[in-house]
């Protein structure tokens, strides 16, 4: 599921995650006999080929908009006009992504083998202050290497403090420390 809801890994590895759905459901069905097999489990023999069609699963599925139905909710203040009033707190919402320095927001993938946790962000948000990590090491390398869903496992000796433009910081991150100088960056793989 992570290959088939990122965009890129969809058009690079769909028959690849075509293949693992379908061992899950031969594996399911060995363990745990026929009545495994429902409507359900069968779907998924066809999902790679949905997130294939329409770019990835997140543009072909109404999870997005079920789970920001509770935020629309909260633009309504009154039972008036409520459509008018959901344009009106959508105007008003800033556009610029906010960076931020706190633990749960502040990891990022900048490239391909780095990732960053932002420390400080300068007065006019040009630059950020960054430990930025790399030579990076799998997580897990079955059934697949681990970066390839942007799941990469650092030593705190591989990392420099820097400052880098803003504009890099566009992927997010998960950051979870596991040791006392090991830590782990789960690429967020479905933004919206």
């Amino acid at each position: 599921m992570a290959i088939l809801v990122c965009p890129s890994l969809v058009q690079e590895h769909a028959k690849y995650a075509n293949e693992l759905l379908q061992y899950f459901v031969e594996k399911g069905r060995t363990l745990y006999g026929p009545e495994f097999l429902v409507y359900n489990t069968h779907s998924m023999l066809h999902i790679a080929s949905d997130a294939e069609n329409f770019g990835c699963l997140e543009n072909c599925s109404a999870f997005m908009f079920e789970n920001y139905l509770q935020t629309l909710k909260r633009m309504v203040r009154s039972g008036r006009n409520p459509l008018i009033q959901v344009a009106k707190r959508l105007e008003e919402t800033p556009k610029v992504q906010k960076i931020s320095t706190r633990a749960q927001d502040c990891a990022y993938i900048l490239s391909e083998g780095k990732c960053c946790e932002v420390l400080q962000v300068s007065d006019k948000e040009e630059r950020v202050l960054c430990r930025v990590y790399s030579k990076p090491y799998p997580l897990f390398a079955s059934p697949c290497m681990s970066f390839l869903i942007g799941a990469y496992k650092f030593n705190q000796i591989n990392t420099i403090i820097k400052w880098i433009p803003r504009s890099e910081l566009t992927k997010h991150a998960i950051k979870i420390n596991i040791e006392e100088r090991t830590q782990i960056f789960l690429s967020v793989l479905h933004e919206f």
